[in-house]
């Protein structure tokens, strides 16, 4: 019985030794029963890398550090066996990078692959690489902010010598003086901003009237828009009669017309010509005018006393009847559908034929019949200004003579 139990603690002691064993590689991440493959980096330094330290491939584990030592050539470099316990091959120029696993700076390796299709074989040296550590990756980021920091400050320097040399004391009473006018300006347009209100308020039912009747005003506007295109219809067609004149012609016409005056002008100053002689010679001038008075006295006599100058017969054998009728119609169907002006020289109940001596001196006379009262009419224009001119001739006959409008055989007033 004392053997039996001496073999069972024999027993028990080794397999705990071989359960310690297997447990204390399993903790170091070594499989005693799989098939581990070693493989080397040498770095210049590792950054706080240590044994067990993962190794991973695109972020999966496959492998730990097993072993860091010292290089043998004693340059300081260090050797760091890498421990991978995957079938996995490993391209040639395959970089072995120690980084950062977290912010706390615990290290682990990162393999990266290569683009070669030679693969590595156990105890093989990858090329390696190291990240840089936070302190160095923040001293890099910071290095450019504290220089322009640093010329920020310099700038801000600049600036707040330069503000001290303008803004003497001098310079610091003008802006509180400024500012004092511009509070001042602020309140005046405040007051000013209410008493506009108040007016508004005020007058509300005024400005609506206001309204009311620019309302009416644009209404109006907008109906007469036919009106006012016609207008501007119109003002074009004037503007595009005035581009069709030809004023060149028109100026040289004028200068001829201007010229020809003065040369009428030079001969009568020159007394040449009959106005020339009324103007020069006095005689024929005082001549003219008592013959002008002496045949206005006849007329003024003929007009008064026509039977002194008229012979009619009390037995009328039709013949005067028959020239009566014969020259009042004939005006009349001249004067029947036309428009036209003339002079009237007398009017009256009696009929005196157009060639009697009352008219001498008159080149034509026209007969109008307005219901048995007959008017006596000389010159047949249809200018106005023409008509102006054939008065001032007739007068001197007629000084009473006046001119008539006739328009359809209507007679119309003049203006």
């Amino acid at each position: 019985m004392k053997i039996k139990k001496e073999i069972i603690i024999g027993l028990v002691v080794i397999a705990s030794l071989c359960l310690l064993v297997v447990g204390f590689n399993f903790l170091k991440g070594r499989l005693i029963f799989q098939n581990n493959r070693i493989y080397y980096a040498v770095y210049n330094k590792i950054g706080g890398l240590i044994t067990s330290s993962p190794v991973l491939i695109n972020g999966f584990k496959i492998g730990q550090v097993n072993d860091i030592h010292f290089h043998p050539d004693k340059s300081g470099r260090l050797v760091v066996a890498l421990l991978l316990n995957s079938d996995i091959q490993i391209p040639e120029n395959s970089i072995a990078k120690i980084y950062s696993l977290d912010l706390m700076g615990t290290k682990g390796i990162e393999i990266t692959f290569s683009d070669l299709h030679g693969y590595l074989h156990p105890g093989d040296t990858l090329k390696t690489s190291i990240e840089r550590e936070l302190k160095e990756e923040v001293n890099a980021q910071m290095i450019p902010l504290k220089n322009k920091a640093e010329e920020l400050m310099s700038t801000f320097d600049s600036l707040l010598t330069a503000f001290n040399s303008v803004f003497t004391d001098s310079v610091r009473e003008n802006l509180k003086k400024s500012f004092f006018s511009i509070r001042q300006a602020v309140q005046n347009i405040s007051q000013t901003t209410g008493a506009v209100n108040s007016l508004v308020i005020g007058q509300s039912s005024r400005i609506a009237d206001i309204f009311t009747q620019i309302h009416n005003i644009t209404e109006a506007i907008s109906n007469s828009s036919k009106d006012i295109s016609k207008i501007i219809s119109n003002f074009s067609s004037i503007s595009d009669s005035l581009t069709k004149i030809n004023f060149t012609t028109v100026i040289r016409n004028t200068n001829s017309t201007l010229i020809s005056l003065n040369e009428v002008i030079s001969r009568i100053n020159r007394g040449e010509g009959t106005i020339g002689l009324l103007a020069k010679d006095d005689q024929l001038y005082h001549n003219l005018q008592n013959s002008s008075a002496e045949l206005y006295k006849l007329l003024q006599d003929i007009r008064e006393n026509p039977k002194k100058y008229l012979h009619f017969s009390l037995i009328s054998f039709g013949k005067d009847k028959k020239q009566k009728d014969i020259s009042a119609n004939q005006s009349d169907a001249k004067l029947q559908h036309d428009s036209f002006y003339s002079i009237q020289i007398m009017s009256g109940k009696t009929f005196i034929p157009s060639d009697s001596p009352v008219f001498t001196g008159l080149d034509s006379v026209f007969v109008f019949n307005n219901n048995g009262y007959f008017k006596y009419l000389t010159g047949y224009t249809h200018n106005i200004d023409s008509i102006y001119s054939i008065k001032s001739r007739i007068k001197l006959l007629f000084p009473d003579a006046f001119i008539v409008s006739f328009k359809e055989g209507k007679q119309v007033p003049l203006f």
